[in-house]
């Protein structure tokens, strides 16, 4: 149904315009700056004096903007950055003060803007680069017409499905009429029990319709039930007959087989514990042959079941070959036997093994940090000076 849905260009350009802000990337722009500060006093006369400077200073930046870095270190009095050329990192919006924060997320990579006025004094400032800005309707355009494609699928199946049940209740004596209109077949199953009816279509709800006393009895159609995500099936009852025992002859092959199957499991568990207490004894498996030697690990259990595999790294792997027993999942029993153990880290390539190291290291050394600062906290008198922590913090 969804790939007979059509969508348009404008349909889209129109989805992604009412929807922008789903569109918006966790937008980051790397930053420089120089400032000019107040020196502590916020009156007219410093004010007067910080925005002379700034604007001397602004008017060496359009001259060489390649040399901003340089001038930072020379001029900027914000002592974070200043040694830096300036350079603020990758900052989110919120994490500055607004006029800031304006003037850096209205810019474009590699222009420079100012003179800003902040409560800190006065910015000159560069954007260097821009990540995870707004996705355009270009990139996300096949994205946006499979998801309409999808809205109008399911529409379209909610009124079909409405439709279709309405039509089965209204015209409860037949199938017919609703599978022609619908353009599906009606299906005829054989005898089917209550587990049957569940089991084959999946769905308690419709076995408990089908042997209902309204259904079964008077002949009439079962309500649509939703068997599976978007699948609707309603049934009638051609023909019903009473529980009954079965015969000995009806149940006789299953009855054989299935006690056929439990004596062999029985067997093999008897026969797979004895030759393993031979093996752990350094004996031999007698006639048992082993198949063709596997290489497992947590991810790749190449068809072993669960319990074979919590037995097998359960395992000594300090003297080998090491034996183990698991039951089988159909009833048998499964021997293991151990050759080798590898280090999971030697399959990796050198590049995977620093990128891991690394972040353990840096996720380490980040919650050493915090443990220290916390301390120093504790421990600490620590005066604030508001006016060095330029833009730094905002919040303050």
């Amino acid at each position: 149904m969804i790939t007979s849905m059509r969508v348009g260009d404008e349909e889209a350009k129109k989805f992604y315009e009412e929807n922008a802000a789903k569109f918006q990337g966790d937008e980051e722009r790397r930053a420089s700056h120089i400032l000019v500060t107040f020196n502590g006093k916020k009156d007219a006369a410093a004010k007067a004096e910080a925005k002379k400077k700034i604007d001397e200073i602004l008017a060496e930046v359009k001259k060489s903007p390649d040399k901003f870095a340089e001038l930072a270190k020379k001029y900027s009095q914000d002592p974070g950055s200043a040694a830096n050329g300036g350079d603020l990192g990758f900052v989110k919006r919120g994490l500055m003060v607004k006029p800031f924060e304006d003037a850096l997320f209205g810019m474009s990579p590699g222009s420079i803007s100012g003179p800003i006025e902040t409560e800190f004094g006065y910015h000159i400032i560069k954007l260097n680069e821009v990540k995870g800005a707004a996705q355009s309707f270009d990139q996300v355009k096949g994205q946006i017409r499979a998801e309409l494609m999808y809205q109008k699928a399911l529409a379209k199946f909610s009124e079909t499905a409405d439709n279709f049940s309405n039509e089965v209740y209204e015209q409860s004596n037949s199938l017919d009429g609703a599978a022609k209109d619908f353009g599906v077949q009606v299906q005829k199953s054989d005898w089917l029990s209550r587990d049957d009816a569940a089991k084959f279509f999946k769905s308690d709800k419709l076995a408990n319709e089908i042997f209902s006393d309204e259904v079964r009895k008077d002949k009439r159609n079962t309500e649509a039930v939703e068997v599976s995500p978007n699948t609707l099936v309603a049934a009638r009852v051609t023909d019903a007959r009473p529980a009954s025992l079965k015969t000995f002859n009806e149940v006789q092959a299953g009855i054989e087989d299935k006690l056929k199957h439990e004596q062999a499991a029985k067997l093999a568990i008897q026969r797979g514990e004895k030759t393993l207490a031979d093996l752990k004894k350094g004996g031999s498996a007698g006639d048992i042959s082993w198949t063709t030697p596997v290489k497992i690990d947590r991810q790749n259990p190449q068809g072993l079941s669960d319990g074979v595999m919590k037995e097998a790294f359960r395992m000594d792997g300090s003297k080998l070959p090491a034996y183990v027993g698991a039951a089988g999942k159909d009833g048998g029993y499964v021997l293991i036997r151990l050759t080798a153990v590898e280090d999971g880290l030697q399959q990796l390539d050198t590049d995977t093994k620093k990128t891991a190291a690394t972040e353990y290291e840096a996720a380490l050394a980040a919650e050493y940090l915090t443990t220290f600062m916390k301390s120093l906290r504790i421990h600490a008198n620590i005066k604030v000076n508001q006016d060095l922590l330029a833009v730094h913090n905002p919040q303050q």
